[in-house]
């Protein structure tokens, strides 16, 4: 069975359970350091088909949850330029790889930067957005999610649980 964590995360993901973004925003807003000084929140931006297909960004869902919190400006400032294949089956370098050069700044971001992502698995997708906020100007790049997936973990424990 899933942790509670997965559960809501695929019903914000792939459910259209768009609510569940306040309760996660909620929790990833309790998360974040006080004594930060950010600038802007910043949302991960997903692939148009993804939006098309959902009716929104899951991670600017959470995002505008965690600003409303912590009364920081929310920013779009990133897109999505290319739609490669989805990450949820790939390995670490095929992570990397996969996201490379796929989000371009659209104006540019001063300050501190708290970059929001529903999970964070490899910190691939992260990363690079991260990269282009800091060539868009922003000074620093903090990251706040919702869950931390541990692949080689989850996998462990679903053949033992199958055993």
């Amino acid at each position: 069975m899933a942790s509670p964590a997965t559960q809501i995360v695929h019903g914000l993901k792939y459910e259209g359970w768009r609510a569940l973004g306040e309760m996660m925003g909620i929790a990833m807003a309790a998360s974040v350091e006080r004594s930060a000084e950010y600038d802007v929140v910043v949302p991960v931006p997903t692939t148009s088909r993804r939006l098309r297909a959902r009716g929104y960004n899951q991670a600017e869902v959470l995002a505008a949850s965690v600003a409303r919190r912590c009364g920081i400006a929310l920013e779009v400032p990133l897109v999505r330029v290319d739609s490669k294949r989805s990450q949820t089956a790939l390995g670490p370098r095929e992570r990397r790889a996969n996201v490379d050069r796929v989000f371009r700044s659209v104006r540019g971001v001063a300050g501190t930067a708290l970059l929001v992502d529903d999970v964070l698995t490899t910190a691939s997708t992260a990363g690079e957005a991260a990269r282009v906020l800091r060539a868009a100007g922003a000074a620093r790049v903090d990251v706040v999610t919702y869950a931390r997936a541990l692949p080689r973990l989850e996998a462990r424990n679903e053949r033992s649980s199958r055993g």
